[in-house]
């Protein structure tokens, strides 16, 4: 008998559970749609994408549809478009919101933490590349200018070519098409580089914004940048803004090289950290 009524119990339990669940539902169901939208928008995005449109068609129309909802969440997380810029479907604002392309550095591993991951190797000559720490290694040069943001690595290059490259591809980063061919917003790369103090070098970076078939629209070349012994070892900055490119941009193709001009053995030649290719003056909606 008091197995029975245990079991009662719990089905009495969950019939209430379901009740009120049911309740709370067709509550929020009648709420007006800028209400329901406002209230979505503060659950999580796994949430909101996977439980929230099984719970009935009005609920699942909103996620997938619904321009404002996104829009709240991207502004409330700081996903943000380049200034002018608007987006005019929910998918877009989806897409936005999961990837946010234009609010980040789109280089991977920008300064060597994770080795030469997401790098191809290009030359790798002399005693090729290695990445430097500080303060664990007397490096050469001044301060690592990331230092302060915890960026604590740098590339460091040998007595002979060392060239590495990283090909970003903005539509797989979350860029949208139709903005990068109607309104070629503005994007913005640079990286940190120096000389050690005891021995010259040489540095040069290369970008190329280029077409799906690897056609370059846009090229910067900053030249070959040398410094001569005991001149070295303060950090300077190579950064260029492509601005009003052509329709068709699908990548970044970023190249940087570097070597020491003593023909020293070792890793004497010049240092990077901080590689960056991001979207220029990137503004919240």
């Amino acid at each position: 008998m008091g197995s029975s009524q245990s079991g009662n119990a719990k089905m009495m339990a969950l019939g209430n559970e379901e009740s009120a669940s049911r309740n709370l539902q067709h509550g929020m169901s009648s709420l007006p749609e800028e209400v329901l939208e406002f209230i979505l928008s503060l659950v999580s995005n796994e949430t909101l994408l996977q439980s929230c449109p099984l719970v009935c068609k009005l609920w699942n129309v909103i996620v997938f549809d619904s321009v404002s909802l996104w829009r709240q969440k991207c502004t409330r997380d700081h996903k943000v478009l380049p200034a002018g810029l608007e987006l005019t479907s929910a998918r877009d604002w989806i897409q936005l919101y999961m990837k946010n392309p234009y609010n980040r550095n789109l280089i991977k591993n920008p300064s060597g933490k994770e080795g030469l991951k997401f790098w191809e190797v290009i030359s790798n000559d002399g005693d090729g590349w290695c990445i430097e720490q500080e303060p664990e290694e007397e490096v050469g040069c001044d301060m690592f200018p990331l230092a302060m943001t915890g960026d604590c690595c740098c590339f460091a290059t040998s007595y002979s070519l060392c060239e590495a490259g990283q090909k970003v591809s903005l539509l797989d980063e979350g860029c949208h098409q139709h903005v990068l061919d109607n309104c070629s917003p503005p994007i913005e790369i640079s990286e940190w580089h120096a000389a050690r103090r005891d021995c010259g070098s040489v540095y040069q970076l290369t970008v190329s914004l280029m077409a799906e078939d690897d056609r370059v629209l846009e090229k910067f070349d900053s030249g070959s940048m040398r410094e001569e012994q005991w001149t070295g070892g303060a950090w300077s900055q190579v950064k260029h803004v492509f601005r009003n490119y052509p329709p068709g941009v699908r990548y970044v193709q970023f190249m940087h090289s570097g070597k020491d001009t003593q023909f020293w053995a070792g890793h004497y030649g010049q240092k990077m950290q901080g590689a960056t290719v991001r979207f220029y003056e990137a503004e919240a909606e």
